[in-house]
């Protein structure tokens, strides 16, 4: 295999490859079957080579959380590992399922999915020069022929989207129930499997939103557009207040339930949250949290008036009120 061909691979695997080049590795890969298992080997030497990183330093810190639990049951540790293991998981998804190439006869051949697990966030740019945020547990894909044929792409989770204008190819972004349909523009999808909803805010620019029985409505910026799942029924709201912070890595909320806050945190961390005092329910929160702060930092700038006990046991955090 040519050596110009594994310097597109690596280009591809850090997220640098775009435009003309990522044409031509698209095409390398569609057109000739040892290209295609060239890039296979390379992803999954790739993926390999981060994971064992990945694992230990995860087991070792996660060790440490619990002693220093068991010593001071107030300090939730949480702290390096689990930021530095997501940007170790960034890079593992890079190698192994934020850019993995499939077949699927059921759609357009070859496709690109890329996956985020729990706890990690990351973003890319498209063949087409449009830049995708993605959140924690998301999934997008998109077929080989991105950005000449169609801008088609399937979204799982919340992303955050700067589209390349393309009058001749319109940007759309399919979810479970909606779809959103654009020229040029930017806005934040969330559509987060098991959520009761699916929404659309606009920054910039005009998007038209649809759901399955035809409804449509075209949104200026600042609105918000809201599919109830169950109902089937799409409504507008004015755009919630910092609603792409996370994309700066914050989470930024005005008068927002602790239980509400607690659960972003869960996934955000991807560690287990337990809310164990309906009282939580009745506290809320006005404020910016920075997401490079460890989860100890971060219950701690929460708890200002120290009234919350947090506990941990088998790996599971426990947060209900009164202080320890």
């Amino acid at each position: 295999m040519n050596v110009d061909f594994d310097e597109l691979v690596v280009d591809y695997l850090t997220g640098n490859l775009r435009g003309k080049r990522a044409a031509r590795f698209l095409e390398m890969i569609d057109e000739d079957e040892n290209c295609a298992k060239r890039f296979d080997e390379l992803n999954r030497l790739y993926a390999i080579s981060l994971k064992p990183h990945y694992e230990s330093g995860r087991n070792e810190n996660w060790t440490r959380l619990h002693r220093r639990i068991r010593r001071k049951n107030k300090s939730i540790a949480v702290p390096r590992w689990v930021y530095v293991a997501a940007a170790l998981v960034i890079g593992v998804v890079s190698g192994i399922c934020m850019m993995s190439l499939m077949n699927d006869a059921s759609s357009e051949g070859l496709f690109c999915e890329i996956v985020v697990p729990e706890g990690s966030r990351t973003h890319l740019t498209l063949p087409d020069s449009s830049v995708v945020w993605l959140n924690s547990g998301s999934r997008l894909s998109y077929s080989k022929n991105f950005g000449e044929e169609n801008r088609n792409i399937s979204l799982s989770g919340e992303g955050y989207f700067e589209v390349h204008r393309d009058e001749k190819h319109p940007f759309i972004v399919s979810a479970d129930q909606m779809k959103v349909k654009v020229l040029g523009t930017i806005f934040n999808f969330c559509a987060e499997e098991g959520a009761s909803t699916e929404k659309v805010d606009l920054i910039k620019g005009k998007v038209e939103v649809s759901v399955g029985d035809g409804n449509t409505m075209v949104l200026a910026p600042g609105q918000q557009a809201v599919l109830d799942k169950e109902t089937g029924v799409l409504s507008s709201a004015e755009s919630e207040l910092f609603v792409s912070d996370w994309v700066n890595g914050r989470l930024s909320f005005v008068n927002i339930p602790m239980t509400e806050i607690f659960a972003r945190l869960q996934k955000h961390f991807n560690v287990r949250i337990d809310v164990c005092d309906e009282h939580l329910a009745e506290e809320y929160f006005t404020g910016s949290i920075d997401l490079n702060l460890t989860l100890d930092e971060i219950l701690a700038y929460l708890d200002v008036d120290n009234k919350y006990s947090v506990t941990m046991k088998d790996g599971i955090i426990s947060v209900s009120a009164g202080a320890n």
